[in-house]
């Protein structure tokens, strides 16, 4: 039996013979697990950018052909998953030295000598500081992106 892959109404694929695993009858399973294979998705498939839609198959005397559609996802979808993978980043930056500031600030408290000098202390505040923008002008440039490859490609 030979197989032919249609994603959005052109070919992309053909198979001579149908995996090991193929069992006659039990072509919908197969599908099903095949589906979770790399084969099975377009070159151009990105996660983070496309849903494939469901696959459906029609059998035409020997031939199996599978058909599925690549749908991009919503824009303010992945401008939403960037921003806020953004943040996770920034607050994991500021979250290593959240300790130093608090250490500071108890030795402050307890009038006693701090482990960080005051430049050291302004220091680590500025780049505390760069951060925080760093994660804002990154957002605001998501915000003013036009399409979803072009929100994909800011990075930090």
């Amino acid at each position: 039996m030979l197989g032919i892959k249609v994603i959005n109404n052109e070919i992309s694929w053909i198979a001579q013979e149908m995996p090991s695993n193929w069992q006659e009858g039990k072509k919908i399973n197969w599908l099903l697990i095949w589906r979770e294979y790399s084969e099975i998705r377009p070159n151009n498939y990105n996660p983070e950018n496309h849903i494939l839609s469901d696959i459906s198959y029609t059998i035409w005397d020997s031939l199996v052909i599978w058909r599925y559609t690549l749908i991009d996802k919503e824009m303010s979808d992945v401008k939403a998953k960037k921003i806020s993978f953004f943040k996770v980043i920034a607050s994991e930056e500021l979250s290593r030295t959240d300790w130093k500031i608090l250490r500071h600030l108890d030795q402050i408290s307890l009038w006693i000598s701090t482990s960080l000098t005051a430049e050291q202390y302004t220091q680590l505040l500025t780049n505390r500081q760069t951060i925080r923008e760093k994660s804002n002008t990154l957002e605001i440039q998501i915000n003013n992106c036009t399409t979803n490859e072009e929100t994909l490609a800011v990075n930090w």
